[in-house]
């Protein structure tokens, strides 16, 4: 599929071409596909700290940590996604995304229109 999924707000996220305007716009990734590295680029001035709440930026200081959803208000910058977490990985609009390595979407992906928060691929 062409489209992704975009957190609208905090509650919602829709399968989208591209994020639109006046959304929060993080790309959400299914943690069931496999994606690849981000293209090296100098990181958002926004980027936070380990400790902080990364869900409004998506993007951490320490370049080997992402930003994973703890839950649907909160989201923390660490190596890998904790057990028990929601545990999609956000990705912030501002920095360059490679294409995700193609793989079988899981199952549970959603079609246009339907909120993806808690799948993070669409069909």
């Amino acid at each position: 599929s062409e489209h992704k999924c975009y957190m609208k707000d905090l509650d919602e996220a829709f399968c989208k071409a591209s994020s639109p305007a006046g959304w929060l716009g993080h790309e959400l990734i299914s943690r069931q596909e496999p994606i690849s590295e981000p293209v090296p680029a100098p990181l958002p001035t926004e980027c936070v700290d380990d400790g902080q709440n990364c869900i409004h930026v998506g993007c951490c200081k320490r370049s080997e940590h992402k930003c994973y959803m703890k839950d649907l208000d909160e989201a923390f910058c660490k190596a890998s996604s904790p057990a028990g977490w929601l545990g999609h990985e956000l990705i912030s609009r501002q920095e360059p995304i490679s294409e995700p390595v193609p793989a079988p979407l899981p199952t549970e992906c959603v079609d246009d229109g339907q909120n993806c928060i808690h799948v993070g691929c669409c069909k």
